[in-house]
């Protein structure tokens, strides 16, 4: 498949997907100014493919910056995605900001796989200190971390996990917070052995319904319920 350089959009006008593209897959993207039409699915991912069957050098990051302009969603899929094998120890992969202006997506998922075989999960996305993300529908953690920053959750959540030996294959949890405030009902679905980020309930009607096993505190998450 086609994967695409960093793309920065600093322009007084707009930048669209190419006719009939469905899908993009890039190294990054940057907003600076302008407007940036996202296809259905928008899919972010450093530029090395999977590496052997033996530890690599540390990859570089995909960075999603977002500064100024306007990012329109247009009810597609945002995916942060790597598979890899890093050297040893904790790895971000991923670095987001969004600081400057709160992001507006419609769906968001991440699917991080560390397949080092000592330990598993220990590669993040990362989001810099006072970002905020608004997710409108889905917000879906397949593989690995998010650290930092603020997700505003006014759909559902889903918390995968394919294998949770040693949490490969899982959603790893980490220290972002993601915040439930919508005055309609909500839902989150985790597949047993899967962790999520530290959860904050703040609704004034509705509820929060869990289905599955779910994971708190394995990496100091934790749950608030205002």
């Amino acid at each position: 498949e086609g994967h695409a350089p960093v793309l920065v959009i600093d322009t007084t006008g707009s930048v669209s997907p190419g006719v009939g593209v469905k899908n993009l897959k890039t190294s990054g993207l940057e907003i600076l100014n302008g407007t940036f039409n996202a296809p259905d699915s928008l899919t972010l991912s450093p530029t090395r493919n999977k590496g052997g069957t033996v530890p690599q050098t540390k990859n570089i990051q995909s960075s999603f910056i977002y500064s100024g302009g306007i990012y329109n969603h247009n009810n597609g899929e945002v995916i942060f995605s790597q598979t890899d094998i890093f050297t040893f120890g904790d790895f971000e992969v991923f670095s987001i900001d969004s600081s400057s202006q709160s992001l507006d997506l419609y769906d968001l998922r991440f699917d991080i796989t560390d397949e080092r075989s000592t330990t598993f999960n220990d590669y993040f996305a990362n989001l810099s200190a006072g970002s905020i993300i608004n997710v409108a529908n889905n917000f879906i953690v397949d593989n690995g971390k998010i650290n930092g920053g603020r997700v505003n959750v006014n759909g559902n959540a889903f918390f995968n996990c394919d294998n949770p030996v040693g949490f490969r294959d899982c959603a790893g949890g980490g220290t972002t917070e993601l915040h439930f405030t919508t005055s309609v009902d909500q839902s989150i679905t985790a597949i047993d052995g899967a962790a999520s980020p530290s959860l904050v309930i703040n609704k004034s009607t509705g509820s929060v319904l869990q289905s599955g096993e779910l994971s708190i505190g394995v990496n100091s998450e934790s749950l608030t319920l205002t």
